[in-house]
């Protein structure tokens, strides 16, 4: 008799088993569905620089006022505040609303990726440049 008791009992304890198995099965199926709810690449892309990247301005005019404007080409700059830096590709003179401006594009690497920009830096009243437009292209 005690053998057909231990008998019962591991059948129960098997079955017991099984049933534990396929729940966990079951919630651990439910689980590994992916969360939904977040979105990779959901950056927006805006055609200006971003307001927290003002700093980046200084350190582009600083490049472009150095010496003449074509001299600027090729110029590296770097902007402590926000860690992003870049290269003056091209700086053309150009007359706007008679003011005498630079257009010029740059490269700007930072850790959202390496982009182009054009941009417009024009003569102030009281000497140096002020930048005007600073816009990804």
């Amino acid at each position: 008799m005690s053998l057909r008791l231990f008998s019962r009992a591991a059948l129960l304890v098997a079955l017991a088993a099984g049933v534990q198995g396929c729940g966990a099965t079951w919630q651990g199926a439910a689980a590994l569905e992916p969360d939904r709810s977040l979105v990779t690449g959901s950056v927006p892309q805006t055609s200006s620089l971003p307001q927290e990247a003002n700093a980046d301005g200084s350190a582009i005019l600083a490049a472009l006022s150095a010496d003449a404007p074509a001299a600027a080409v090729g110029r590296p700059w770097e902007s402590p505040e926000s860690e992003a830096s870049g290269v003056i590709t091209t700086v053309e003179r150009q007359e706007e609303g008679g003011q005498s401006c630079l257009a010029f594009t740059t490269t700007r690497e930072s850790f959202d990726g390496i982009n182009l920009y054009r941009g417009l830096a024009c003569e102030r009243a009281a000497g140096g440049l002020s930048l005007l437009d600073l816009t990804r292209m």
